[in-house]
């Protein structure tokens, strides 16, 4: 199945912030994906902007 991963951070504290990194949130969904026979075919990021600022097809 083709999935979109969606990243995001109501607050965003800069990369070095390990506990629910971008980064970290990337990796663990192209595990998921993985694991899972899916085929990530893009991304939605949102970082410290509440999810009511934006439609999902505006996230980027």
């Amino acid at each position: 199945m083709r999935v979109l991963g969606r990243i995001r951070l109501s607050r965003f504290r800069g990369l070095e912030d390990v506990t629910s990194s971008p980064e970290r949130q990337k990796l663990n969904i192209e595990r998921w994906a993985d694991a899972n026979g899916h085929e990530i075919i893009g991304w939605a990021t949102d970082l410290d902007l509440g999810r009511w600022l934006l439609i999902p097809l505006d996230w980027r």
